[in-house]
């Protein structure tokens, strides 16, 4: 009770009067695609045009090139989403943390302003067991065998049944749909026409090398990993992205029959990204490289007709007080993302970019656990320890000129990795000192079994 009295006082100072009658505002649409990396996106310059089943949204909405997300795998980076925070100071960091009661959260403050809200997830991680639920109206998730999650268009046809429940007010929808994730699953009667002929099926998910390097820690199978079986890989990982866009695009050809479309506020991005070997690794949650952390931001404003590219490196913590701002509603006091609205605004000129850091970080006991820092063009990793049998290790990359780190500097430029250690360890331990309570742990309340058949055990 207390946590909604302060929702709804932060929101009617915001206004300046009562709350649900007088705050204008559009239908919100969040998509967050989960395992979806940028760099797979024709609209971000690769060669397939995966993404070309919404390309009347791209038309009208702005991209956001260089998009980061704080944290490589599900849990920490969805409640970054949420909550516009870093996952050292909300919390749910470790594997089996729930979003904590503490946060504030984006559905809360949508709510407490009168937006009718439903949130749709085929990921375990993000369930009313895991406190992701919180905020919401009503919340649909997802309770079967993890590796049988269902297809994305059972997710755009359930959306299109709560709206029809739903005739009038404003909207809010949000949507995490999981083919994107491994095992990269597409109905089997769309995967020979969404890239013009099927997979190879070299590669298994979790399966032969992948298994023996990730959860064994038998880096010698490497060897075995040859150009088929990561051509396999990267074949069923992008029909999947084919497959889940154009899903996306039906949803949002709904909206347009239902006249929505035009005051709808859209907003597309990604949990994480997905190693496809770029490393010598796979999956997420192992590493803290660009593949697992450049996620695509695709911003569209209510009444946005021209297409506009943004350049400068932003964060999906920026997610929530975007949203906040187009909105007209107050942001919370305690956020570590900003608003992006002065980009995405075609009216506006581009803001000159502000001298800002980046940050991620990993805590997966067994998979990965480290920090990383960027202060253009360097970025530091440091790794704790992870499932290479690393311990305490630096990895340097100048992103300028080596935007794929495959040249580690670290031995070059000690006064680099000296100078991003005390600026990693300073923000580091300034963000647990005014950090959230520590969420309670919900592992033992999850299905081992499921949780294992994805990769997260």
């Amino acid at each position: 009770m207390k946590k909604t009295i302060q929702l709804l006082s932060l929101l009617a100072v915001s206004c300046g009067t009562e709350v649900q009658e007088t705050i204008p505002g559009p239908h919100v649409v969040l998509v967050v695609v989960d395992t979806l990396r940028a760099d797979h996106l024709g609209s971000h310059g690769y060669e397939r045009q995966t993404d070309s089943g919404f390309q009347d949204f791209l038309d009208q909405a702005t991209l956001f090139e260089q998009c980061l997300a704080p944290a490589p795998w599900t849990s920490p980076s969805t409640a970054s989403i949420l909550t516009g925070l870093f996952p050292r100071r909300h919390g749910t960091s470790f594997r089996g943390a729930a979003l904590s009661p503490e946060a504030t959260t984006l559905p809360e403050l949508l709510q407490a302003a009168g937006w009718h809200g439903a949130g749709f997830s085929h990921n375990h991680n993000v369930s009313q067991k895991t406190g992701f639920d919180q905020g919401f109206d009503d919340f649909f998730d997802f309770h079967g065998k993890a590796v049988d999650y269902p297809n994305a268009s059972e997710m755009i046809s359930a959306a299109s049944d709560w709206l029809d429940g739903i005739p009038s007010g404003r909207r809010f929808l949000y949507l995490q749909p999981m083919n994107v994730h491994g095992p990269y699953r597409v109905p089997w009667f769309h995967s020979d026409e969404l890239l013009g002929r099927r997979p190879e099926p070299h590669f298994r998910y979790y399966k032969d090398a992948m298994q023996g390097i990730l959860k064994e820690g038998n880096l010698k199978l490497r060897k075995k990993v040859d150009e088929e079986y990561v051509a396999s890989l990267t074949d069923q990982y992008d029909v999947a992205i084919h497959y889940t866009v154009d899903q996306l695009g039906e949803l949002f050809d709904d909206l347009r029959t239902r006249g929505l479309w035009e005051d709808c506020l859209v907003v597309v991005t990604s949990d994480h990204g997905e190693e496809l070997f770029d490393h010598g690794g796979f999956s997420h949650g192992y590493s803290l490289h660009e593949e697992v952390l450049h996620v695509p931001l695709i911003v569209k404003l209510p009444g946005q007709k021209e297409a506009r590219r943004v350049s400068e490196r932003v964060s999906s913590m920026d997610v929530l007080p975007t949203i906040m701002d187009v909105l007209g509603l107050r942001l919370p006091s305690l956020l570590d993302g900003r608003s992006l609205k002065p980009f995405c605004d075609p009216k506006q000129g581009l803001p000159e970019p502000p001298v800002q850091l980046e940050f991620a970080a990993v805590n997966w006991k067994g998979r990965c656990e480290g920090a990383s820092v960027v202060d253009w063009p360097w970025k530091l990793i440091h790794i704790e320890r992870n499932y290479e049998g690393q311990e305490n290790v630096d990895l340097l990359y100048h992103l300028g000129e080596d935007p794929e780190e495959r040249n580690d500097l670290a031995a070059d430029h000690p006064e680099e990795i000296e100078r991003l250690k005390r600026l990693l360890l300073d923000a580091m331990a300034n963000y647990e000192k005014d950090g959230l309570p520590e969420p309670p742990n919900v592992e033992h309340l999850m299905d081992q079994e499921v949780l294992e058949a994805l990769g997260y055990k």
